[in-house]
């Protein structure tokens, strides 16, 4: 059996990006191998644009893990 497969939407990568809790696990989850992501254009197109707005200014933007 593969690796359980997930369609994370924008709100789960933005709470994942910004904020400790249970988006940030997911994301480990993924770094680690233990998931995969699946993104579509369309949800990437957004994150991309959403990220960009001045309400979500992150401290430190390397450090997301």
């Amino acid at each position: 059996m593969g690796k359980t497969k997930v369609v994370l939407d924008t709100n789960i990568w933005l709470s994942a990006f910004g904020w400790k809790g249970s988006s940030r696990e997911i994301l480990k989850l993924t770094v680690q191998n233990k998931i995969t992501v699946i993104i579509s254009p369309s949800i990437f197109n957004e994150f991309s644009r959403v990220i960009e707005y001045p309400k979500f200014i992150f401290q430190n933007k390397r450090k997301y893990v």
